[in-house]
């Protein structure tokens, strides 16, 4: 079967998928089967490279990382959250001080605003 064929790609392919898919769908591969699962998301470098891409850094995948894997899935489920915008729920905010459309309050929490 498919499922059998993807199991035998080495973790560096499955890897690679994953990179290529938007948030919502890296989370959707990752459960797909627990082979997958258990090779991926227990990868600190695997998330530090979604995180970079989503980021649009270079990932430096010699530089050596104090994050345990758990810190760095964290970072990287909370910038998708934040900045996958066809899950973004629009809230209005109510400012008196700074009147900002849900557009703008949304970019501003993105990108550490006010």
């Amino acid at each position: 079967s498919n499922v059998t064929m993807l199991l035998d790609l080495p973790e560096a392919c499955l890897a690679s998928i994953a990179v290529h898919l938007p948030p919502p769908d890296v989370l959707a591969f990752l459960s797909a089967h627990g082979d997958i699962n258990d090779h991926l998301s227990n990868s600190a470098s695997f998330w530090g490279t979604l995180l970079a891409r989503d980021r649009d850094e270079e990932s430096d995948s010699t530089k050596k990382s104090d994050q345990s894997c758990d810190e760095v899935r964290a970072r990287f489920m909370l910038q998708s959250y934040k900045s996958y915008l066809p899950r973004v729920k629009w809230l209005p905010l109510h400012c008196p001080n700074f009147p900002l459309s849900p557009r703008e309050g949304h970019l501003s929490c993105v990108l550490d605003g006010p």
